[in-house]
C-alpha cells in the first residue's frame, strides 16, 4: 500500500512540475514580446510627476520638476528607444541623473510598470521579468525632446 502511495505521489509531482513549466514557457513568450510589441497599443496609463532622488543637486530640482511626459509623448519615447540586454549595457551608455519618472500601463491585457531615468534610459518590469531600454540623443535626434533639459 505505501508504495503505490509513494508512487501516485511521484506521478503528481511530476504532473505539477511539468505545469509549472509549461506556465513559465508561455509567460516567457508573451513578456520577451515586449521589446518588438508596439508601444503606440499601451493602455491604462499612469504617469507620476517627476522625482529628484538626491536632493543635494539644487540646479537640477526646478528642471527636475518641469519634466514631464503626457500619454502620447510616453507612447513616442517608447517607440523610438531601443532594448538593451541588461542594466550595464544602458547604465555604461546613458547617463545617469537623480531624476525619474515613473508609472504603469498595460499592454495586451499584461500589467507593466517603469521607471524613466531623465538621461535616457529606463526600465520596464512586471512580476516576472525586467526589461532595459534607452533613448540615446547621438542615434536618435528626436530623443533630445524628452530628455532632461
Amino acid at each position: 500500500m505505501n508504495t503505490i502511495k509513494f508512487h501516485i505521489r511521484q506521478v503528481v509531482k511530476v504532473l505539477i512540475y511539468t505545469s509549472m513549466i509549461i506556465d513559465l514557457t508561455s509567460a516567457t513568450e508573451q513578456n520577451l514580446n515586449l521589446s518588438i510589441k508596439d508601444f503606440s497599443k499601451i493602455e491604462r496609463i499612469y504617469i507620476d510627476n517627476s522625482v529628484l532622488l538626491n536632493k543635494q543637486y539644487f540646479g537640477l530640482e526646478k528642471a527636475c520638476k518641469g519634466w514631464k511626459f503626457n500619454e502620447e509623448s510616453l507612447k513616442e519615447f517608447f517607440k523610438i528607444s531601443q532594448k538593451y540586454e541588461d542594466w550595464q549595457t544602458s547604465y555604461r551608455i546613458f547617463d545617469q541623473i537623480p531624476c525619474v519618472i515613473r508609472g504603469r500601463f498595460s499592454l495586451d491585457n499584461i500589467d507593466y510598470f517603469f521607471e524613466i531615468n531623465a538621461g535616457g534610459s529606463f526600465e520596464i518590469w512586471n512580476n516576472n521579468y525586467k526589461f532595459y531600454f534607452g533613448c540615446d540623443n547621438k542615434q536618435n535626434k528626436k530623443c533630445d525632446i524628452f530628455l532632461l533639459d
